[in-house]
């Protein structure tokens, strides 16, 4: 068997090398090489992969060394004749070929510069996170006496399982009583949250370090609270069923620890003597919850 071809290298690159060695009778080097490059659909010229085979007789094998995309490999062929083996060595240079044009077409289209307005498609290209915008409709238990209907509207961005989401929220209370005085509360606010998610098939589930804030204002029929301002860390676990491509039923549970906890207070005896009562304080850690429609976009 002849040594393998030395390859010259310059400025870090191969120059496209085919030898081809074979006894008489066996097609030539030239015939070869015009296969490989009627197989890939690309001249070899140019292309930094470098191949060598050597073919010997009775019994008729080949050996081909091949270097490309950065790797070597060694392959050993059986065939019943030269012809066979040069088919075979033929086929396997030009797969080599036409995986380095695929890769170099996919690079130079990264790599080209956008004029304009940038498509999605730029973006992510150079922008690993994906982004989506969600909005959301349902209840809410917790931090408000009673049930509060809320609605959820953020964007988010997400990279494998993690995500990020900010998200602005509107929670009004249905209407209590205290003290023979009838009261409503509501509060708008925030939230970021970093969430580990799972998913299978069309069902999903999450676990989300929150950060919330917001301000909440009491109106009574004698006036309305001034909003006072609050925040809670907290976490959440949600899970929900896909209904649709961009439709998610959901319900979470919530954990939040209020840096200041909301209170209401009502005047208990009408007068000149009057007397301050508290009907309502969050407590020092909330537990509540969310059921509703998520609504995401794209």
């Amino acid at each position: 068997m002849l040594p393998w071809a030395a390859i010259a290298w310059v400025a870090g690159v191969a120059p496209a090398g085919f030898a081809w060695h074979a006894p008489e009778g066996c097609p030539t080097a030239d015939a070869v090489r015009a296969e490989v490059e009627q197989l890939a659909g690309t001249p070899l010229d140019g292309l930094s992969l470098a191949a060598s085979a050597t073919v010997s007789a009775e019994p008729w094998t080949a050996r081909l060394e091949l270097q490309a995309g950065g790797r070597s490999s060694l392959r050993r062929f059986r065939g019943e004749d030269c012809h066979a083996l040069a088919d075979a060595v033929a086929v396997v240079v030009a797969i080599a070929a036409s995986a380095e044009v695929a890769e170099r077409s996919a690079l130079a289209r990264t790599r080209q510069p956008v004029r304009g307005r940038m498509t999605t498609g730029a973006v992510r290209a150079r922008w690993p996170w994906l982004w989506t915008t969600r909005a959301a409709l349902g209840v809410h238990w917790g931090g408000l006496p009673g049930v509060a209907g809320q609605v959820r509207a953020g964007f988010g961005i997400s990279r494998g399982p993690w995500q990020l989401h900010a998200e602005g929220w509107l929670r009004g209370a249905s209407e209590r009583q205290a003290f023979q005085v009838p009261y409503d509360v509501d509060a708008v606010g925030g939230a970021l949250l970093g969430c580990r998610v799972w998913g299978r098939r069309r069902w999903v589930g999450s676990v989300c370090a929150v950060t919330e804030w917001g301000s909440q204002r009491i109106r009574t029929g004698v006036g309305e609270s001034e909003g006072r301002l609050w925040g809670a860390p907290g976490l959440d676990g949600t899970a929900g069923v896909w209904l649709g491509r961009a439709v998610e039923l959901w319900v979470s549970a919530e954990v939040r620890v209020p840096a200041v906890r909301p209170r209401l207070q009502v005047d208990a005896e009408p007068g000149p003597l009057q007397a301050r009562v508290t009907v309502f304080r969050a407590e020092p850690v909330t537990v509540g919850g969310s059921i509703g429609l998520f609504f995401q976009f794209p």
